[in-house]
């Protein structure tokens, strides 16, 4: 505020002085005039210094604090922002009532589960009933070698015999290589993943030992599930696949590398026409599938583009047991295209 060198009493004293000389002479007249005059204007000055001094006082504090004039800007505390309400990215109640509709509209008995990685949300139609999950069961043995590998107890480069007893009736060999063949784990990896080799998962089961397997999936925090190898199976629920889907691609649980060696090994595979069978073109599954005698299914993670161009997934697990293999596939289809609409409407 400015402050003013007079009292209004003052000021009052003054300007009764000047009436009394002014009923006097004209030259005191024109004396008190000029006095007046000079009053008024020291009157204005001293009124614009004090609003320009009120301008720089209120300019000072509205300025952000500059530490040592060459220092970071800080800002004056005012207490943290406040946070946004969560929201849940889809109604899950709706996708639920969807998958249920699919699956009654198709013989044979169905478990989902669906996990959207960015908010956690869980969407499955009986999600912790077992099944048997025919070739999916490779997709333990597949971390199990990767989970060794990054802690250095196995070298993917290292030899391995595929044995005759590893060539079983229906389990198929090495394509183009005798038995007593030799290949690197990682190949052996590949084409028991990509190819859905069963004389490959033979000879990784040798080398690493179902009961560093089962061990594996328990340290996963897996222990719904049953491994018994490539003779009798992986028995586990949807929920339980899609947990190990989510541990193959995180990179915490073998390293950046690994991880994409093992999803590019799931991508492109040698059945593309469950999951993403009625998928847009551009989305890619990264996935592996399972057929036995009434047990079929797939199991992936599907990446796809959000609007703005960036690279989003989720976790999408189909079980069926007791459909014949065109109801299953088109059971698995609905069911994904369904989820994929689901989420990419957010």
């Amino acid at each position: 505020m400015p402050v003013w060198s007079e009292s209004p009493a003052a000021v009052e004293s003054d300007t009764g002085r000047d009436v009394s000389r002014e009923n006097g002479n004209g030259g005191d007249r024109k004396r008190s005039a000029g006095r007046g005059r000079r009053v008024w204007f020291s009157q204005g000055i001293s009124l614009l210094a004090g609003f320009v001094l009120a301008g720089l006082v209120l300019l000072f504090l509205s300025e952000p604090v500059v530490e040592g004039r060459t220092g970071a800007v800080s800002w004056p505390e005012v207490g943290p922002p406040a946070l946004p309400e969560t929201v849940s990215g889809f109604d899950e109640g709706a996708l639920r009532t969807r998958i249920q509709e699919i699956a009654e509209g198709h013989g044979g008995v169905y478990g989902v589960a669906v996990l959207e990685p960015g908010s956690r949300a869980w969407v499955s139609v009986r999600g912790d009933e077992e099944f048997m999950t025919a070739s999916i069961g490779k997709l333990p043995t597949l971390a199990a070698l990767y989970r060794a590998a990054a802690r250095g107890e196995v070298d993917l480069e290292e030899k391995i015999n595929i044995l005759p007893g590893d060539i079983r009736p229906g389990a198929g060999g090495v394509k183009g290589s005798p038995a007593g063949y030799s290949i690197s784990l990682r190949e052996c990896a590949y084409r028991m993943i990509n190819h859905s080799n069963n004389a490959t998962w033979t000879a990784l089961d040798r080398r690493l030992g179902e009961e560093k397997i089962r061990a594996e999936l328990e340290g996963m925090g897996i222990e719904g599930s049953r491994y018994h190898g490539y003779l009798s199976g992986y028995f586990a629920t949807p929920n339980d696949v899609v947990l190990l889907l989510e541990r193959i691609s995180d990179p915490r649980f073998t390293s950046e590398e690994l991880s994409a060696e093992m999803i590019a090994a799931m991508t492109g595979t040698s059945v593309e026409d469950r999951i993403l069978g009625k998928l847009p073109s551009g989305v890619r599954v990264a996935h592996k599938t399972g057929s036995w005698e009434g047990h079929f299914g797939d199991a992936g993670i599907v990446f796809y583009k959000d609007p703005s161009g960036g690279e989003k997934h989720y976790y999408l697990a189909v079980l069926a047991s007791g459909a014949g293999e065109g109801e299953a596939r088109e059971a698995i289809q609905d069911i994904s295209l369904a989820v994929y609409e689901a989420l990419t409407a957010l």
